[in-house]
Parts: structure tokens; sequence; C-alpha cells
């Protein structure tokens, strides 16, 4: 899965920006889910930034990505991103 949206880098705008998560680990205690997010210009450009993330891991729960993937699509900053 892979998410496209419009962001800001260092003052230029990005459109269509293309952010992945990357490098899901789950906590020993299986409680919570830590992942990076990358943001490129297109899939094939260069990484411009990273973020850190974390939220509960559900050990029920669809695959590690798809958790991270649904999580960011909750955050409001993300409300505009669309699944490519």
């Amino acid at each position: 899965m892979t998410l496209k949206m419009t962001f800001d880098f260092n003052g230029v705008t990005v459109t269509d920006g293309v952010l992945n998560v990357i490098m899901p680990s789950i906590s020993t205690d299986q409680t919570t889910l830590n992942f990076g997010l990358a943001y490129r210009a297109s899939e094939s450009d260069p990484l411009l930034n990273s973020e850190t993330y974390s939220c509960p891991y559900d050990v029920d729960g669809p695959d590690p990505f798809t958790q991270a993937y649904n999580f960011i699509k909750s955050l409001s900053q993300f409300s505009d991103a669309v699944e490519i």
C-alpha cells in the first residue's frame, strides 16, 4: 500500500507526493507498533523526509503494514491522503 498526498518540504510544495510505511516493529509485549513514514516526490525518487510513529498493535488484527497505514489515515494531517 502507498499513500499519495501534497505536502511541504523545506518550503517547497510537493504535489502528489508518495508516503510509505517503513520498518514496522512490534514491541516485545506485542502491544505497540512502531514504524517510520517515508516521504518522496514519487515512488522512484530519493527520500525527502521521514517521521516515526507508534500506535497500538492488535495481535489478532491485520498485518503490521495495514495497521500502520490505518493509523496514519486516521490522523487529521493525513486526511487528504489517498491510496494508490
